[in-house]
């Protein structure tokens, strides 16, 4: 019989370390969407060049949390994050 002690360990560590992955990419994500929620509150400037920057930047941070969204989406093996709040 072959012992797999070590290939149970070597799973046990990868679990972990997707896990832990998983955490950060969710905290990650909650910031992102935070902070878009706080830009996007923000009263609209009356520079023309300064409300473009601070659109680019919502649309860039809410563009973030969805591309991790869909990655831990298409991945099956893997619980999905909780979705991002909607502003």
């Amino acid at each position: 019989m072959t012992d797999t002690t070590a290939l149970l360990a070597v799973t046990a560590r990868l679990k972990a370390s997707d896990t832990n992955m998983l955490v950060f990419l969710q905290s990650i994500k909650d910031q992102n969407t935070a902070l878009a929620a706080q830009l996007a509150a923000i009263p609209p400037s009356n520079d023309p060049a300064t409300q473009a920057i601070i659109d680019t930047v919502v649309t860039d941070l809410k563009a973030s949390a969805d591309a991790v969204d869909a990655a831990v989406t298409a991945n099956p093996a893997t619980p999905n994050l909780t979705p991002s709040p909607t502003p």
